[in-house]
């Protein structure tokens, strides 16, 4: 029970990482009111979502009754892969606010919070009725005892739970430390100032009504199964940001076989990845220990998919004694095939036939007959 958060939501983006997604939800389920899935049949590169993670999306809302509701996205595919990205983050909080949430977290298919630090950083935002707030994050790789070492000293920075009257701007500049473009929240001001800079230019800047709240670590930080995959190509192949890179498609078979090779008992390692640092390698270490226990294994989540097929028979008809036992034949072969020997396929069996005199062309979908006008 709070005294200034009304609602909250969780939302999530999700293409590919369902893997994951059980994980993550099940550890704040009790600690939000709603949770919303952001549902993108195909991705920024035009390729479609696969049947497992569909099928994975929506177990959680049938089966596990983890999701309350899921968010169809459609984008315009006319803006960057990263604009794009931004806009599906906004649809997410708007999705929330509508739904009577007065904050929400959007967050990706592989970002994982424990549930004591969630609930304490909640109980802080509602004792001071914060209207932003910002955590760190640390990049877990390979195993959830491996991090990548972070390219900037101080870490990087993420959204956490905030009003969902605030909306992101991509490469916003309201949000000053190292943090992901699409995922910068536009702080309200009330006036611009000039100011003297240290290049001895005169600068523009404004005057902030609002001050997002920055979490220390200790308190809360997010614990980004990034290079956690139990496929890791899939996660390459539907990055927002591989076209950044011209030879993407040599840099994904590297980074596969880096990931695939990688020495687990080795203090200190390299990933290949697609970033863009020297030779588009990372630093990777060891923790002394497992700091987060999932609940279930993520590499063995997802489960096959069935390829259904769907089969037409269309049988040419006469009224004449050959034709009429020919018709009922196949009818009774393909009508009454073996369910539990072929569970994937469907068939259905149809007719056509000429229509009686004086009749137009018409279908009978009880009988599956088409009558065709001559």
């Amino acid at each position: 029970e709070y005294k200034n958060i009304k609602k909250i939501g969780l939302a999530i983006i999700a293409f590919e990482g369902t893997e994951h997604l059980y994980n993550i939800i099940s550890v704040l389920r009790d600690s939000v009111d709603y949770v919303s899935l952001g549902l993108q049949m195909v991705s920024y590169h035009g390729e479609p979502i696969s049947n497992v993670d569909l099928q994975e999306i929506y177990r959680l809302r049938d089966e596990d009754k983890l999701i309350d509701r899921i968010v169809d996205i459609n984008l315009d595919t006319n803006k960057l892969a990263r604009e794009q990205e931004t806009d599906k983050r906004n649809m997410l909080i708007h999705d929330a606010e509508d739904n009577g949430c007065s904050h929400v977290i959007v967050i990706d298919s592989d970002e994982y919070y424990t549930k004591k630090s969630f609930e304490r950083a909640l109980q802080f935002i509602d004792d001071n009725d914060c209207e932003i707030t910002y955590c760190q994050y640390v990049n877990m790789a390979i195993d959830y005892q491996h991090i990548l070492v972070f390219p900037f000293e101080k870490g990087m920075y993420v959204p956490f739970v905030s009003k969902t009257k605030y909306r992101h701007s991509f490469e916003c500049t309201d949000f000053d430390r190292p943090s992901d473009p699409t995922r910068r929240y536009v702080l309200p001001f009330d006036r611009i100032d000039k100011r003297l800079g240290s290049d001895n230019q005169i600068h523009e800047v404004k005057h902030y009504t609002v001050s997002p709240h920055i979490f220390e670590w200790e308190d809360i930080h997010m614990n980004h199964l990034s290079w956690l995959r139990a496929d890791i190509r899939k996660k390459l192949e539907n990055w927002s940001s591989k076209k950044v890179f011209e030879n993407y498609d040599d840099l994904i078979d590297q980074a596969v076989y880096s990931y695939n090779h990688f020495d687990l008992n080795a203090e200190k390692g390299k990933l290949k990845m697609l970033f863009n640092t020297p030779d588009h390698s990372v630093d990777v270490i060891k923790l002394p220990k497992q700091y987060i226990h999932p609940k279930v294994d993520y590499r063995t989540r997802l489960r096959k998919v069935k390829h259904y097929k769907k089969m037409l028979f269309l049988s040419m008809s006469a009224d004449l004694d050959l034709f009429n036992a020919l018709e009922e034949t196949s009818n009774d072969t393909w009508r009454n095939i073996d369910k539990e020997k072929y569970p994937n396929v469907n068939a259905e069996f149809w007719t056509y036939t000429d229509a009686k005199s004086g009749e137009k062309s018409h279908v009978d979908k009880d009988n599956h007959i088409i009558y065709i006008e001559l």
